[in-house]
């Protein structure tokens, strides 16, 4: 559902902007915006739950990581956690 409410902002944009931006842009740019969070939406998490649990972490714990990874890509390997605690 989120895709497609971003995906009529971004129509908004295009149809909004001004002929020079439309120029320098082009359609093409408008497009891989969404193109890019649809991609990236097939990988993500379906819950936001163990980010919230790190960030709560981070702020009320007295000696907080430097670092937090949290699982979630719907890869076999997920490349930005691996060699996490």
């Amino acid at each position: 559902m989120q895709l497609a409410w971003l995906k009529g902002q971004i129509d908004t944009m295009w149809n909004e902007a001004s002929p020079d931006i439309q120029a320098t842009y082009g359609k093409a740019y408008f497009e891989g915006i969404h193109a890019g969070a649809a991609g990236a939406a097939k990988e993500a998490a379906k819950s936001m739950w163990d980010v919230i649990e790190a960030m709560e972490d981070a702020v009320v714990n007295l000696s907080p990581q430097i670092r937090y990874l949290v699982d979630g890509s719907s890869k076999i390997i997920d490349l930005n956690n691996v060699g996490s605690p």
